[in-house]
């Protein structure tokens, strides 16, 4: 809507348009590409899931009536897997209530500002998934950035902009502190070193740019 705004006063609006255009659809085309990649492993990790509640509710429960049979002194862990067996058969309502009630306190937090923060400065520490998600808010950065700036936004505006559509709370702090050491006089480098968030290629490249 911002873009849209500079577009009309500025008198290129058409510019902008081809601009946005080009930015929805590599939007587009990032989320697909990252459905694409979870698909599998969440297809592997329900595939498990049932193969732990078949072991639970049918193999091990089988094999314990043979070996309380033979009445014969089992491993720890054999009887350890027994435990987790027949807990799992007693409780397993208490523990499907209780999923469900983790999902709606998750979901409830998420709502809450302090935990949605929470969660997206925890995301970026994940291991592995961390970076991939650094990474990809940080392209978005990047775009949202660049397309702001070619379409005549002031450099405090543009900050402002793209503290709202990195889509990472934590990220969208430390850009809002950047405008304003922006707005005190500071260079778009020195304040995005301050920030700490950014790899070093992003810092090079920002102040090659300025």
């Amino acid at each position: 809507v911002s873009m849209v705004r500079v577009g009309e006063a500025s008198g290129k609006l058409d510019e902008t348009f081809n601009r946005l255009f080009s930015y929805l659809e590599f939007e587009k085309d990032t989320q697909d590409r990252i459905k694409t990649a979870i698909r599998y492993p969440l297809i592997v990790v329900a595939v498990i899931a049932v193969a732990v509640g078949v072991i639970n509710f049918a193999v091990i429960p089988a094999f314990a009536k043979i070996f309380k049979a033979a009445n014969v002194p089992l491993p720890f862990l054999t009887q350890v897997l027994i435990w987790t067996s027949e807990f799992t058969q007693q409780y397993w309502y208490v523990m499907v209530a209780g999923l469900i009630g983790a999902v709606f306190v998750a979901k409830a937090l998420l709502r809450s500002e302090r935990g949605r923060y929470a969660w997206d400065r925890l995301k970026l520490r994940l291991p592995l998934a961390g970076s991939i998600i650094l990474m990809a808010t940080l392209a978005r950065f990047a775009r949202s950035l660049s397309l702001s700036l070619r379409a005549g936004i002031p450099v405090v505006q543009a900050l402002t902009v793209v503290a709202e559509v990195v889509d990472n709370g934590h990220i969208a702090r430390r850009i809002e502190q950047m405008r304003d050491g922006v707005e005190r006089g500071d260079s778009v480098p020195r304040t995005a070193v301050t920030a700490g968030v950014f790899t070093p290629t992003v810092l090079q490249m920002i102040a090659g740019g300025e």
